[in-house]
């Protein structure tokens, strides 16, 4: 580990890529370990010499976010943008998919409850129903009483 790293390549699909001033970066620092000790992370400043922006993706959905491609060509990278222990990082990647992914695959059965519930309080008409028509629902957890 020197002064500096250099970092060169792409990184295709960033979310919310156009207006981040800041990316936390993998890259491969050392080829002969590759995931097993051989992946770094760096935080990149997006006026760093070096870092471009593709255009704006133009997706189906989720158009709220600029989705784009990050551009790497020599980007120097100071020693002290190092995240964590270098070579750890696909470690440190792994454990946040460990904590992040069950929750995220819960995402899709809560939205469609929560579906359900809006539909329930709409009516058989599906329009025009006040909220005395929401059904009444204890907390989680608690047992309240029904009066």
């Amino acid at each position: 580990m020197g002064a500096h790293y250099v970092l060169n390549g792409q990184k295709t699909w960033v979310t919310n890529g156009g207006p981040a001033e800041w990316y936390i970066v993998f890259a491969l620092t050392d080829p002969d370990k590759r995931t097993r000790g051989g992946i770094s992370a760096f935080l990149v400043g997006r006026d760093t010499p070096g870092v471009t922006l593709g255009k704006p993706m133009k997706k189906m959905g989720l158009r709220a976010s600029a989705t784009v491609d990050l551009f790497l060509d020599n980007v120097r990278v100071p020693a002290d943008r190092l995240l964590g222990a270098e070579g750890e990082a696909f470690r440190y990647g792994m454990k946040t998919f460990e904590a992040s992914r069950p929750q995220i695959a819960t995402s899709p059965s809560r939205a469609h409850r929560a579906a359900g519930w809006r539909r329930a309080a709409a009516g058989p008409s599906g329009c025009c129903a006040g909220p005395s028509t929401i059904p009444a629902r204890a907390p989680r957890g608690r047992g309240a009483a029904r009066g």
